[in-house]
């Protein structure tokens, strides 16, 4: 007996320490484990360290590499994993209990000096309320600049334009010649050449139109179209060259038996030679139909 606790007062605390965290050399670690399956006080000081350690770790007095070292060398078996939650859950609880401790303390310390309920404090919140009443009067009346200053412009009101006196009666002795303008006459109105256009007739057929003179002078087409149909259209006009001169967007139908497509062209647009119009529906992609129509200008 006496030969066994010699050797168990061979290692220290630190060596049992560095034993757990798998820290001790390969000689040292033989010798160790040779004499804790022989000697039972020794296997009690490391039931004690282990308890300590799994202590350390969750109260987190453990330095980074005996941490580490902790987690991958020490936490191997079950009976330790348990030591750790055991310990993991002392300390839960005495966090709680220092924190709920802790509050009412100073609450208890400073609840006396912050009693809305003592007159003092209720003449001193009054007092504080009379002085910002009297200070905002202050600023209003004898200082207007530092309100102004303070408001921002989008909340001031606007001043408002006073006119300009007239002299209203002129002298009659006024050596000017009174001058009288008179306004620019207005354009005069050009009825348009109305053109009606089917799309089975082919362009030998096609009818033979002749535009109007004048600068605002224009050609309004009359499209017919499938009776009863509806939506909404765009019409192209171009040469047989293909060259695109006009485009008329968003034209809706009027008029019945047959229904018809209006747009008005400028006359000037229309030189001497063989014309196209391409109509076809822009509102619904499931009815993209087109008609041509054809026209001849002399």
């Amino acid at each position: 007996m006496e030969n066994r606790q010699n050797h168990s007062q061979k290692f220290s605390d630190d060596s049992i320490r560095r034993f757990l965290l798998g820290e001790l050399q390969a000689t040292e670690q033989t010798l160790f484990e040779e004499q804790l399956f022989t000697n039972s006080e020794l296997e009690a000081r490391v039931r004690l360290a282990e308890f300590e350690l799994a202590d350390d770790y969750a109260f987190k007095r453990l330095s980074e590499p005996e941490t580490a070292s902790f987690r991958e060398k020490y936490l191997l078996t079950a009976d330790r994993n348990q030591k750790l939650n055991v310990s993991q859950a002392i300390r839960n609880r005495f966090t709680r209990e220092s924190v709920s401790e802790i509050k009412p303390a100073v609450y208890q310390r400073l609840a006396p000096w912050f009693d809305l309920r003592r007159p003092t404090w209720r003449y001193a919140f009054a007092s504080l309320v009379l002085i910002l009443i009297l200070a905002t009067v202050f600023l209003v009346t004898k200082e207007p600049q530092i309100v102004r200053r303070l408001i921002p412009e989008r909340f001031r009101s606007t001043p408002h334009a006073t006119p300009t006196p007239q002299l209203m009666n002129h002298s009659t002795g006024s050596s000017s010649p009174a001058h009288s303008e008179q306004s620019p006459p207005a354009v005069p109105h050009e009825s348009p050449l109305i053109v009606a256009l089917t799309s089975t007739i082919s362009l030998e057929q096609s009818p033979v139109i002749t535009p109007p003179a004048g600068e605002n002078a224009f050609v309004r087409f009359q499209l017919s179209i499938q009776e009863g149909a509806q939506g909404v259209y765009r019409a192209d006009l171009s040469t047989a060259s293909g060259e695109t001169l006009l485009t008329a967007e968003s034209l809706k139908p009027y008029g019945a038996k047959p229904s018809s497509v209006g747009f008005d062209v400028p006359a000037s647009t229309l030189k001497s030679g063989q014309y196209q119009i391409r109509l076809s529906r822009t509102d619904d992609p499931a009815k993209q139909e087109s008609s041509q129509y054809y026209f001849r200008v002399q």
